[in-house]
């Protein structure tokens, strides 16, 4: 906090959680519809189903986050399919992380805080913080069942290093 003493009237915590619930809203949206595109087979990017690349899609699941580019020549040729394909996904799961960190930080504020978060002294706080927990709970559970979310990480990171010489 760079020295200055923590002022609770200046965090704008009121407003900072209309931000964060509008926007948990809109990322619910985002992952439930990678869900429903990763579960159906019609609207899934083919190569994840490809039988060809079913060795290199596996082993990026098994060492994932840590993935050697190596062991992955056969995706090389498509490499820009797959940056293209799955540049959406990727991120909606970086905005993902990015929502989560600003809630944590949040969190963290209201509790440095010590708001009183009682329904019937601030209403409109309180209904908002639980909206917000609510929201946050269910976008994890949600990304949770997401089945395909480290094939695609994965193969995005891959394909974008081999096609830039460099990761994300």
């Amino acid at each position: 906090m760079s020295g200055r003493p923590f002022v609770v009237s200046q965090q704008k915590l009121a407003e900072k959680l209309t931000i964060l619930k509008d926007r948990g809203v809109g990322m619910l949206t985002r992952i439930y519809n990678i869900k429903k595109a990763c579960g159906d087979t019609k609207s899934k990017p083919s190569f994840l189903s490809d039988k060809s690349l079913e060795s290199s899609i596996k082993t990026v699941v098994r060492k994932f986050p840590n993935v050697d580019l190596k062991s992955l020549s056969n995706i090389h040729p498509i490499r820009g399919e797959i940056v293209k394909s799955l540049s959406l996904y990727y991120y909606t799961f970086v905005d993902l992380l990015d929502f989560k960190d600003h809630v944590s930080e949040l969190l963290t504020t209201i509790d440095a805080c010590q708001i009183s978060l009682d329904i019937t002294v601030n209403f409109q706080l309180t209904s908002l913080y639980l909206d917000l927990t609510t929201i946050y709970i269910q976008l994890m559970i949600l990304l949770s069942r997401v089945d395909d979310r480290k094939a695609v990480l994965g193969l995005f990171n891959a394909a974008y290093e081999m096609s830039q010489n460099q990761a994300d």
